[in-house]
């Protein structure tokens, strides 16, 4: 399976997901989805940096793993997206 048909995958998961992303270590989008009949809450240089600054808090909570364990996710709730 590729990232494409995983993506697709999780947008069918639940109508209430509109975008969904893969992103590497630096948060450079990788891959990503939009749900047809959705418009982008945020423009493409806002979205490119919420993702480079949730790899960045990802990458420093690795180096903490040993002292409280391994991070499994992380989600960050707002008043108009989760």
């Amino acid at each position: 399976m590729n990232f494409k048909q995983l993506l697709e995958k999780i947008l069918d998961f639940d109508q209430n997901i509109r975008f969904a992303a893969i992103f590497d270590r630096y948060g450079v989008i990788r891959e990503k989805v939009q749900r047809d009949d959705t418009s982008p809450m945020l423009d493409e240089y806002d979205t490119q940096n919420m993702f480079r600054g949730a790899a960045n808090f990802w990458f420093h909570r690795k180096n903490i793993a040993r002292k409280i364990g391994k991070g499994n996710y992380s989600m960050t709730v707002y008043d108009n997206l989760i």
